[in-house]
């Protein structure tokens, strides 16, 4: 069965599902990224900044 196969509800759960265990994966990811930057005495807050800003262009163009 393909996944347009199913009703509106089961895709909508799958695909919230799937969201939920990228968001933990992206999470994952940027803890990682930021105990490397405690570890060599980095300040993070330049990656922080650049997490900000991709993800505030992103916002603005949907938000048009």
């Amino acid at each position: 069965m393909a996944f347009q196969d199913l009703d509106l509800e089961t895709r909508k759960t799958l695909n919230k599902v799937a969201r939920h265990e990228m968001i933990h994966r992206l999470l994952a990811d940027i803890n990682c990224d930021l105990m490397i930057c405690q570890l060599e005495g980095w300040n993070p807050r330049e990656y922080i900044d650049d997490l900000h800003s991709i993800i505030d262009d992103i916002y603005n163009k949907f938000s048009k």
